[in-house]
């Protein structure tokens, strides 16, 4: 009699989810391929484990990429690993869609791509890089940084650098891409079109580097641990971007950026404050970083991203945008859908944990904060939501509206300004601000610097509302300040959520674990399961919010 392999989809289970054993040693023991009890036992363990174990998803391919085959008439120039970079890249003609494929895995000690002042074509660009089909190959640079240069005499754009890693040869040496594209924007000459995909910068001094571009993006790169270690100015970040416009990043990490030496400066991805008013962030991840995940101190919008266990994150400054540039003052941006998690300080001298510091906001055109989830703030004092104008800046208005903010305390606080500037104009909507820690729900430094309407509030706490330094109870605020709001905890699936519970759920151990993995993702190692949009849903489905496409 012939016996058919068993499946594992035909062992028997129990109601608790586990291999039903004497159903299984039924089925088996007719088998004479298993001659002795001890030959079925073993079996049973084995299916047992097997069915019981942690399983980890397979890699999903994302769709996405950037169709990189070289176009007709262009040359293509192979170069094999730890082959002269430099030279290989003088074959590249300027003005041409020619491309400079680097071998899938090799790696060139002690070389570099700088130097590249040549441009490529309207829609066909030059392309710089691996093919992303195999591991990445890798550039560890000694003076030079990896990638760029440039200059500020011609215009080097319609340019793609990509499945490449830049790694410094040790901690703080130089810049991984330190690119200037051309003369700086707003100068119509300035570069255009030029793109990093699939790149990863670690442990520089500054990740990335790069200004004078007009329509830079920045897709599915990796930039963490990158820090000057203390050296000054300019600052250890993961990345700089300045004197440019239209910058997108897109489905990236920026990891820990200024953390391993940190400071006020440290900052994972850093908008200096001369760029132009179109600036975007979407789908990406800024984390751990020594203190701003993310700093617009130019216009820019944020959207759909998980800023997670940073000390702070900002828009606004006090230079740059207030007038001098040719700009009206005040910066603008919509920063929605996303979720700030768990803050904490930079250092005991330095305490932070603010969600979002906001300062030198537009008056014709001001900046919304919409649909934001604040959570679980893990060190530090500072609000979820900081309106805290200093050193002259004047905040002019701000739309804050459908923000969910859970034990974070304080959740919104609107500070007073300091040097001669202003505060006011703050409208506060249909939030939800929810503490169960005993702290401040709402702080205002002046009743009249914003108007409250429709919000919904919880505390533990009685007097959770300060105006002018003194504390009230809702009843109060809402018979004084706000007539349309009202009270109650809200039913929420699980606001605890936490970076260590998704990296759970997926079968890592701790949330550094989960980094290890997320930040060295390459084409071929590629997990949609993974990326900052499946940790943002994962989160949002713990506020009952539903998941963004």
């Amino acid at each position: 009699m012939s016996y058919p392999a068993i499946r594992p989809a035909d062992v028997p289970i129990d109601s608790a989810g586990n291999v039903d054993i004497p159903a299984f040693v039924a089925m088996v023991s007719g088998n004479p391929a298993l001659a002795e009890p001890s030959d079925i036992a073993t079996l049973v363990n084995a299916w047992s484990e097997f069915l019981n174990r942690p399983v980890t998803p397979p890699p999903t391919p994302s769709a996405g990429w950037s169709d990189l085959s070289a176009p007709a008439g262009a040359v293509a120039i192979a170069v094999p690993s730890g082959g002269n970079l430099q030279q290989a890249f003088q074959g590249v003609r300027n003005n041409s869609s020619d491309q400079l494929r680097l071998a899938d895995g090799g790696v060139w000690n002690g070389q570099d791509l700088s130097g590249i002042v040549k441009t490529g074509k309207v829609g066909a660009p030059i392309v710089i890089g691996g093919s992303g089909n195999g591991p990445i190959p890798k550039i560890v640079p000694t003076s030079n940084p990896g990638f760029g240069r440039g200059s500020r005499t011609g215009s080097q754009g319609n340019l793609t650098f990509c499945h490449t890693e830049l790694a410094a040869s040790a901690q703080a040496n130089g810049h991984g891409a330190e690119y200037q594209g051309g003369p700086d924007y707003p100068d119509p000459a300035c570069s255009k079109n030029v793109r990093f995909e699939g790149v990863h910068a670690h442990n520089f001094a500054q990740g990335f580097a790069l200004q004078g571009i007009d329509s830079l993006t920045l897709f599915r790169c990796s930039l963490y641990d990158n820090d000057d270690m203390g050296a000054g100015l300019p600052p250890g970040v993961d990345a700089f971007v300045a004197l440019s416009n239209r910058v997108k990043l897109e489905d990236c990490v920026v990891d820990r950026g200024g953390a391993l030496a940190p400071g006020p400066y440290s900052q994972g991805f850093y908008f200096q404050f001369d760029n132009g008013p179109a600036n975007d962030a979407i789908s990406c991840l800024f984390s751990r970083a020594g203190s701003h995940g993310i700093h617009g101190r130019s216009p820019c919008n944020v959207t759909g991203c998980v800023l997670w266990n940073n000390s702070q994150n900002q828009l606004g400054y006090y230079d740059g945008w207030n007038g001098s540039n040719g700009q009206p003052p005040g910066v603008s941006g919509r920063w929605a859908d996303n979720v700030f998690l768990e803050g904490k300080n930079i250092d005991a001298a330095n305490v932070r944990g603010t969600g979002v510091l906001i300062t030198n906001t537009s008056q014709s055109n001001p900046p919304v904060f919409e649909g934001n989830i604040f959570a679980n703030r893990a060190e530090g004092v500072g609000p979820a939501i900081n309106f805290d104008p200093y050193s002259g800046t004047s905040v002019r208005g701000c739309i804050v509206r459908g923000n969910i903010v859970y034990n974070w305390p304080t959740c919104l606080y609107v500070g007073a300004p300091s040097g001669g500037g202003t505060c006011g104009g703050v409208v506060a909507s249909g939030n939800t601000f929810v503490d169960t820690q005993g702290g401040t729900l709402v702080e205002l430094f002046n009743q009249s610097a914003a108007t409250f309407s429709g919000n919904r509030y919880f505390s533990t706490r009685s007097d959770c509302f300060v105006v002018a330094g003194v504390r009230h109870d809702f009843q109060w605020w809402k018979a004084n300040v706000e007539p349309t709001a009202t009270w109650g905890n809200p039913a929420f699936p699980d606001p605890t959520r936490s970076m260590l519970k998704f990296a759970q759920s997926k079968g890592f151990a701790t949330a550094d674990a989960l980094m290890v993995r997320v930040r060295t993702m390459s084409k071929p190692t590629w997990d949609d399961t993974l990326r900052p949009k499946a940790m943002l849903n994962y989160f949002r489905a713990g506020f009952s919010l539903p998941a963004l496409p």
